[in-house]
């Protein structure tokens, strides 16, 4: 266990089937715990989180992630407005296409960027900053530019193979990723931000690229954050250092379990990363989607909600 000032981390082995929800066992301990601490019950908060562990490796990272909390909440309150959860973060889509000499008026007609601007509502966690950058560019890269290698999980699905150190190993590249790839880290190195879906495995190895060489990235994601959120392994550091902003459409509700990524999730992640992109938006072909269908999409999934608690603007 690890105990902190406001909660406590514990790792829980269950040695035999359980006969009630693990629910229980732990309000019993909490209830328990309050009579022995202050004779009544209120010492603990309503709920809990839990993660249950199924992989090879899950449990050493979760030993070095109970290891790590107290320098983790160090960090976090010396720069706390990283780290703290927005519900209600507005911006004004699509960004202006002026600005950049490249984009130009007809190439900007037909990413869709001179239309009626509207007011889109996200979740995020991390800095802002990054969106007042006179450059964000798009990272948008084909499955079939790029793989990584995967083998099947017990009980259905895959996973990506890794090496010793966690980083994935790729099983193809083509000249025309690695082209994109070394185009858009020397942008990011001379100043722009990435600003990336992370759908595709090319985009998501541009990302790691990025966060390796310290460029900064605006990752969207296709659900919430709960309360408590705070970024994990390498994303907590890049967070720390300024280098990352995540954003979730604000209708899109955090879940406790991991939300499939489909079509119309990654149609709306790319719409979105182009009118934030504005000047550096990339050209998608949506594959017999409308646009008029996208763009419902779109303002559907960054409608305002009613149950955000915490209030941030840019741009509005």
């Amino acid at each position: 266990m690890q105990v902190m000032p406001d909660h406590v981390h514990f790792i829980l082995q269950v040695m035999r089937p359980m006969t009630r929800p693990i629910g229980q066992a732990i309000a019993g301990f909490k209830a328990g715990s309050s009579k022995a601490a202050i004779g009544r019950s209120g010492f603990w908060a309503e709920g809990f989180q839990d993660t249950i562990l199924l992989h090879e490796g899950q449990l050493d990272s979760m030993f070095d992630y109970l290891r790590d909390n107290p320098r983790r909440l160090a960090v976090k309150q010396l720069m706390p407005d990283f780290f703290r959860v927005r519900n209600d973060l507005c911006l004004a889509l699509p960004r202006p296409v002026q600005g950049r000499a490249a984009c130009s008026v007809p190439r900007a007609a037909a990413l869709g960027l001179t239309e009626a601007g509207f007011t889109a509502h996200f979740s995020a966690i991390g800095n802002l900053f990054l969106l007042d950058s006179p450059s964000i560019i798009q990272v948008q890269c084909s499955r079939a530019d790029f793989v990584y290698k995967r083998i099947a999980k017990p009980g259905g699905g895959s996973k990506i193979v890794r090496n010793a150190d966690g980083t994935p190993i790729i099983e193809k590249t083509t000249p025309q990723f690695e082209e994109k790839r070394d185009e858009l880290l020397a942008a990011a190195k001379h100043g722009a931000v990435l600003i990336s879906p992370c759908i595709s495995d090319g985009e998501r190895e541009i990302a790691r690229f990025a966060f390796v060489s310290s460029r900064p990235v605006i990752a969207l994601r296709n659900m919430g954050f709960s309360p408590l959120y705070k970024p994990g392994g390498k994303l907590f550091d890049k967070t720390a250092n300024g280098k990352l902003l995540l954003l979730a459409p604000a209708a899109w509700p955090y879940s406790t379990v991991e939300k499939p990524m489909t079509r119309f999730d990654a149609c709306v992640m790319n719409r979105l990363a182009q009118l934030i992109a504005g000047p550096g938006a990339a050209e998608i072909d949506y594959k017999g989607m409308q646009p008029n269908d996208i763009e419902r999409l779109v303002r559907e999934a960054v409608a305002k909600t009613s149950n955000g608690e915490n209030h941030a603007s840019k741009d509005e």
